[in-house]
């Protein structure tokens, strides 16, 4: 069966962050996982706009993910540092948004928010 575009790039960003996923954890094979998050992301960016989708948790969870591959595998700070703001910055954008999320999401967006804060702030530290 045909499926509509849309549908497709939101099948393809769900693979490439599920293989993503499964390099970081299962191969450890950090390039591979970031070319993967990448992949994704770029799939996620056509439905920044698509208000019953919400994928701006979905840009943060990613961009948390390369941060924390950047931060703890690769060493690079600058990066997870660009990360990490990233990912609070749509965090935000999901709340702000309040795009008829039960309190239960909105709960796990904030505690996911305060989990980014803390990584950047021992980030800053070091």
């Amino acid at each position: 069966t045909e499926m509509y575009p849309m549908e497709t790039n939101w099948l393809s960003a769900m693979n490439n962050h599920c293989l993503a996923v499964y390099e970081q954890f299962v191969e450890e094979n950090y390039e591979q996982a970031l070319t993967h998050y990448y992949k994704a992301l770029n799939f996620w960016h056509s439905y920044m706009t698509d208000e019953e989708l919400n994928c701006l948790r979905d840009l943060g969870e990613i961009h948390r993910q390369i941060a924390e591959i950047l931060q703890f595998k690769m060493n690079d700070s600058e990066q997870a540092k660009i990360n990490y703001d990233k990912s609070i910055e749509y965090y935000q954008l999901a709340i702000s948004k309040n795009l008829s999320l039960s309190n239960y999401e909105h709960a796990l967006m904030y505690k996911a928010l305060a989990r980014l804060y803390e990584r950047k702030t021992r980030l800053n530290d070091c």
